[in-house]
């Protein structure tokens, strides 16, 4: 329900937001190492038979499958991946689920769940995902703005935003993905898109799924008593921390000290009056602070460790050895039960096969794995 206009109301904490970056930023170095390819290609058992039987030499196929892993992930860079594909972990860490459109000739981009709408089946396979895209009238082509016009019966200000829908559906009978384009609520798509499940370009991932849920689980939500407990907390320590830092004095009503004349009197001047007629006004605060502190320590470094902070990473050197990818995919793994697996599966494949096609490779049928 929010908009661009809309001042959100940030937590008296930073720690969710830096657990967050912290992971999302951990999770990309696992899956998209900048060091090393986060896939291989290899040729598979029945081509390695039918190279064996023609007498053909394996090495030379081997070769030109390194040089299109080497072109896939220079397309990545190209495509400027890596910023998009962060905000989708974040995404995915704190909501559960995030939409990737990665077009074959066009900007990656990434949808929250504010712009689009996602049905799976029982298996978990997404059956149904319409995306909503918002633009200027002016900005339309110009045989859609015509139709709209004529269709709709009104005349459009420039200004006036359209709301543009993309509706995926899976076809059973046909094993396709069918999308259709809608401006408001009238189909512009003048020829219908059809994808098998390895060419489509929209690609809806979920962090956790229960098995008949279409959304997923995101990380935070596994974690939310302990952010809620410790964001009270630290308002706690907020509210005891502007009570003991008061500096009030407090003066003996029956004292000979004239409080108007010591209030007026600049530094360094003198009045009359006795020392025992003031004191300071102290609030013995100090030990509940600390308690509320250690508490919040504790529960930091509970998350801490749920969310791998207190874990090594990959170091920042040319020369990274895979054992070091492979450590870091392990702690992830183990740390995350299983959501390393299963972004390998749901995320990284897919973007594999969809950055071969940007290269123009097409994986021959059962021969490349």
């Amino acid at each position: 329900g929010t908009n661009a206009s809309t001042e959100l109301q940030h937590d008296v904490q930073s720690f969710g937001a830096k657990a967050v970056n912290h992971l999302s930023n951990k999770l990309m170095i696992g899956l998209f190492s900048p060091a090393r390819s986060f896939f291989r290609l290899d040729v598979a058992d029945v081509m390695k038979e039918k190279l064996a039987a023609s007498g053909m030499e394996e090495t030379e196929m081997q070769k030109s499958l390194q040089k299109a892993e080497k072109e896939a992930n220079k397309e990545l860079d190209r495509a400027g991946a890596r910023e998009p594909f962060t905000m989708l972990l974040q995404l995915l860490i704190v909501a559960g689920d995030a939409l990737l459109y990665m077009p074959e000739d066009d900007k990656i981009q990434v949808y929250n769940l504010r712009d689009y709408v996602v049905a799976r089946d029982i298996t978990g396979r997404y059956v149904r995902v319409i995306v909503k895209d918002s633009k200027k009238f002016q900005f339309l082509p110009k045989d859609i703005r015509e139709e709209l016009t004529a269709k709709k019966g009104t005349t459009f200000d420039d200004d006036h935003d359209i709301d543009l829908f993309t509706d995926i559906r899976w076809d059973s009978d046909r094993d396709k993905y069918l999308i259709d384009q809608y401006a408001e609520d009238i189909k512009v798509s003048k020829v219908q898109g059809i994808y098998t499940e390895d060419t489509c370009p929209y690609i809806p991932l979920a962090w956790k799924l229960v098995r008949g849920e279409n959304y997923g689980r995101g990380l935070v939500e596994d974690y939310s008593g302990d952010f809620h407990s410790l964001s009270t907390g630290e308002t706690a320590i907020l509210e005891l921390f502007g009570i003991i830092s008061q500096i009030k004095g407090l003066v003996d009503p029956a004292g000979l000290t004239d409080v108007h004349e010591l209030n007026g009197a600049a530094n360094g001047q003198w009045c009359s009056g006795r020392e025992q007629d003031i004191g300071l006004l102290s609030f013995d605060k100090v030990g509940d602070l600390q308690a509320i502190d250690s508490i919040n320590t504790r529960k930091e470094r509970r998350l801490s460790q749920a969310f791998l902070m207190d874990s090594a990473g990959i170091r920042d050197a040319e020369r990274v050895t895979a054992e070091e990818v492979r450590v870091v995919a392990r702690d992830l793994e183990m740390a995350l039960g299983g959501v390393y697996t299963r972004l390998a599966q749901t995320f990284q494949l897919p973007v594999a096969k969809l950055l071969l096609r940007r290269i123009n490779f097409k994986l021959g049928n059962n021969m490349v794995e």
